[in-house]
């Protein structure tokens, strides 16, 4: 499928504080592996991901698209810049959802309700992730 891409002012409301025109715009494409790829003032509108190991989606909006990565080394290093326009209307599979799930078990302090997000980690993603980062370690003691 061609990338449709062009430079456009977004006229919708609201629009992304961050900027209004966008450099490229990228809409219901089956986008399946962009790995290591930067993209900077990009708009992607319902697109769909798979994978995204490298990937940097900086000041980017990725409304209505989906990330589905079929191994989580699919989405090893992907960077987002965070706003609620990031996202907004983003469908996760269960593996990407876990995988943000456990960043937040890697933080510290909430201790309780760190622990509570960890039960919610299918097993075998948790196992997974534990294995991938065992020199981050998680503080407080949460590791089954």
């Amino acid at each position: 499928m061609r990338a449709e891409m062009t430079n456009v002012q977004i006229a919708t409301a609201p629009p992304p504080p961050h900027t209004l025109t966008w450099r490229n715009v990228w809409r219901n494409l089956d986008l399946h592996d962009m790995t290591g790829r930067r993209f900077l003032k990009e708009l992607f509108h319902a697109c769909r991901f798979q994978k995204l190991a490298g990937v940097v989606f900086e000041r980017c909006c990725l409304m209505g698209s989906s990330w589905k990565p079929r191994r989580a080394e699919d989405m090893l290093g992907v960077t987002v810049t965070m706003d609620c326009f990031t996202f907004e209307g983003l469908e996760m599979n269960e593996l990407a959802f876990d995988a943000f799930l456990y960043m937040l078990v890697m933080t510290r302090g909430n201790d309780a309700k760190r622990d509570m997000v960890r039960r919610l980690i299918d097993p075998r993603h948790l196992r997974y992730f534990e294995k991938a980062f065992p020199q981050v370690g998680i503080e407080g003691g949460l590791r089954g």
